[in-house]
């Protein structure tokens, strides 16, 4: 199959990178996004009928339409999802293990001749995690009906109290494909746990704000 590139994957800044925490533990396993040169954007690059057409969410961390938001520009170079209720809260005392979960599914019109790969970016959020205690952060990006699916995974040990982003170097790796002239859905599954078993008489908390995701349209034949 011969593809021409549309465009190059881009970064939507959502909050101001603070990099790493100090003491959080390297990545379980990751995606990282691919990166490219920089290029301007213009409207001429994407199909004129690409769009959204709906974004649906469901799950402890996103209960309403209202507890998460989407975003995919109209060139479809970026996207990213923010959350309002991904996160936990734990108080001395509490339950040592909780979970926090949402799938959103971002349904798009992609027109005959185009295809839309999705590669991970980054994970943003806060962690204010007492020694002894562990936060996994997960997330993981696939098109309906696509067998292929990757995952970013990240641990957060205590003591920490601070804001992340994951990963912090940018670095190479995979996307998902979409079909080749067919309207799909991406779906981006994310998950937060908080697992206080070695710190029960401390309170402890994280959150999920954001997630970034690049995007590139393709042409395909």
């Amino acid at each position: 199959m011969n593809t021409k590139l549309m465009s190059l994957l881009a970064t939507v800044p959502l909050l101001a990178a603070s990099g790493l925490p100090a003491g959080c533990a390297a990545p379980e396993s990751a995606a990282p996004h691919a990166s490219g040169d920089p290029a301007e954007p213009s409207a001429d690059t994407a199909p004129p009928d690409f769009r959204v057409v709906a974004i649906n969410g469901g799950g402890s961390g996103c209960p309403s339409p209202g507890s998460f938001t989407s975003e995919v520009p109209r060139d479809g170079r970026s996207g990213a999802i923010r959350f309002s209720g991904m996160r936990l809260q734990r108080e001395a005392g509490g339950s040592t293990l909780q979970t926090v979960a949402c799938t959103v599914g971002v349904n798009l019109h992609v027109p005959q001749g185009w295809m839309v790969a999705v590669s991970p970016i980054d994970l943003r959020g806060h962690a204010r995690i007492p020694a002894g205690a562990l936060a996994r952060v997960r997330s993981s990006y696939s098109f309906a009906g696509q067998p292929l699916q990757l995952a970013q995974r990240f641990a957060i040990r205590g003591p920490q109290d601070t804001s992340y982003v994951f990963p912090e170097q940018p670095g190479e790796g995979s996307s998902v494909e979409s079909p080749c002239g067919q309207d799909t859905i991406l779906n981006v599954n994310t998950r937060l746990v908080l697992d206080a078993s070695e710190s029960q008489n401390d309170s402890a908390s994280v959150s999920m704000d954001a997630v970034n995701f690049g995007m590139q349209l393709r042409e395909c034949g």
